[in-house]
């Protein structure tokens, strides 16, 4: 894709625009209560300490499975843990070419992180077939978190590449709410 540069210009402002009206935000939100979360958690999202709404799996590791699903459960938690290193790392990345402006680099992160993402949502469809009823809901949660993952990145890229910021917006939204559901999750698992 070859842009012309007032066409990269437009880009890198709708970019820019869609992160500091989200950050912006989410600083507006006041409560006495909130407290930071655990340190695995990213800073935007450690400002505010919700209710875990995952916490019901902590039972998970009370139960006894047949060999099969301790398999699994062993893999899944593995995969769960490897999306959460997947969003951080594109985290990361991202703020690093924000200040370089390396705006290629940046697509080219969001695009590994979407196609990764992808691969681990289809391989959770597929290959992941517990018998335990606690591991078939973790199995659709952690789906669903996924699923909205990789469609907030599809939204993301296909608004930067059309120059449509509400697109752009609304896949920003879409992942800023799953990487929080998942950083969730994976406090739950951590402390199993």
């Amino acid at each position: 894709m070859k842009l012309l540069p007032f066409q990269l210009v437009l880009l890198i402002s709708i970019v820019f625009t869609g992160v500091i009206l989200f950050s912006l935000k989410d600083t507006t939100i006041e409560n006495e209560n909130l407290q930071p979360m655990e340190d695995s958690i990213p800073e935007e999202l450690a400002k505010y300490n919700t209710e875990n709404k995952y916490s019901n799996f902590e039972v998970l590791y009370e139960l006894s499975f047949n060999e099969n699903d301790q398999e699994l459960f062993t893999s899944l938690i593995k995969q769960i843990k490897l999306s959460n290193q997947v969003a951080k790392e594109l985290d990361f990345l991202l703020k690093e070419y924000e200040t370089t402006d390396a705006f290629d680099g940046a697509m080219e992160a969001m695009i590994i992180a979407y196609e990764e993402n992808l691969k681990l949502l289809r391989e959770t469809q597929t290959t992941f077939d517990p018998k335990d009823q606690t591991l078939v809901k973790l199995k659709n949660e952690y789906k669903q978190i996924l699923s909205q993952y990789t469609d907030g990145l599809r939204l993301q890229l296909s608004g930067i590449e059309n120059g449509d910021a509400k697109k752009f917006q609304e896949g920003y939204g879409f992942t800023t709410e799953s990487k929080e559901n998942l950083f969730q999750l994976i406090k739950v698992i951590n402390k199993g």
